[in-house]
């Protein structure tokens, strides 16, 4: 009986400390993706390491050309970046609509100007697609901004309906509830 428990115990034992090992080799691989997660908590979706920036337009002068500063900074090391402008509900993205920027360093930020025109009575928005290459993967991101004309019946606004009914959960938390949208083939 001896003999089998000494057996045992060595046998856990070794896997405990090959274990042990292992994780701290693991550790010491540097994962971006991994960091991003754990950096911040934000409320669901893990985020890419990257901080984007859109100048506020909030109302302009219909009919007019207005630029925009995008600005993005990683928050990892990367190898490029580029950018690209669209606008949502009458917003007209005008040329430059993409871009790569350089320099694509950790914690720098880098400026892309864009030029918009917003319609007379239109209420959009200026949404900025983001993708950023690292040596691990890319990484892509998407950023709106409201922007409307000034002569516009109301502000562009998502409408809440569309995105679920709020909710009381059963520890008096608001819950958005929102329905399945499945297709099988």
């Amino acid at each position: 009986m001896k003999k089998y428990l000494l057996a045992f115990l060595t046998v856990w034992i070794v896997g405990l400390c090959i274990g042990l090992v292992g994780a701290s080799i693991a550790s010491l691989k540097k994962n971006p993706r991994k960091e991003a997660i754990q950096s911040k908590w934000y409320g669901g979706k893990p985020r890419p390491p990257i901080e984007v920036s859109i100048s506020p337009l909030k109302q302009v002068t219909p009919n007019s050309e207005v630029d925009v500063e995008v600005l993005v900074t990683p928050k990892t090391s990367c190898t490029q970046i580029s950018v690209q402008i669209r606008g949502l509900h009458g917003v007209v993205a005008l040329e430059p609509t993409h871009g790569v920027l350089q320099p694509c360093s950790f914690d720098s930020s880098v400026p892309f100007i864009a030029r918009i025109r917003v319609p007379a009575e239109t209420s959009g928005a200026l949404v900025a697609d983001i993708a950023m290459d690292t040596e691990d993967g890319r990484f892509s991101y998407s950023q709106s901004a409201p922007v409307s004309s000034s002569d516009a019946s109301a502000p562009y606004k998502v409408s809440s309906n569309s995105m679920g009914n709020l909710k009381t959960g059963p520890q008096g938390d608001v819950v958005r509830e929102m329905k399945a949208d499945e297709k099988i083939n």
